[in-house]
């Protein structure tokens, strides 16, 4: 069995490989809603998703936390709602809008746990 920190590694690896798999759709929908402003908010919320996996991965975490489980868990959840938002060829903006969910978590997770 995995622990709660691999999973959630995992996870955003995975979403990250779907959201580089689907790139040239999603930039053309943000370029052709939003046009730059739009492709670069969409590359930086990609860019902190993959910012929060490194630091994750070299983060150590207090597992006597209180929140230690809950928040591994709701950020593993937001990563697999945003993987399965690009998997479904969902609009840019839901897209942008998961992964925004996602980093957040991620860097709540980093700043509670974080030794």
């Amino acid at each position: 069995m995995t622990s709660p920190k691999t999973n959630l590694l995992q996870r955003t690896q995975a979403a990250i490989r779907a959201y580089n798999t689907n790139r040239v759709r999603l930039v053309h929908e943000a370029e052709a809603s939003g046009g730059a402003e739009a492709v670069a908010a969409l590359e930086d919320e990609f860019n902190a998703l993959c910012n929060a996996v490194f630091s994750l991965q070299r983060a150590t975490l207090k597992r006597n936390h209180r929140q230690y489980a809950s928040l591994l868990a709701e950020s593993a959840e937001a990563v697999i709602q945003t993987r399965r938002l690009i998997d479904e060829a969902a609009t840019f903006l839901a897209v942008l809008d998961g992964m925004a969910a996602a980093v957040t978590l991620l860097g709540r997770t980093l700043l509670l746990l974080g030794k």
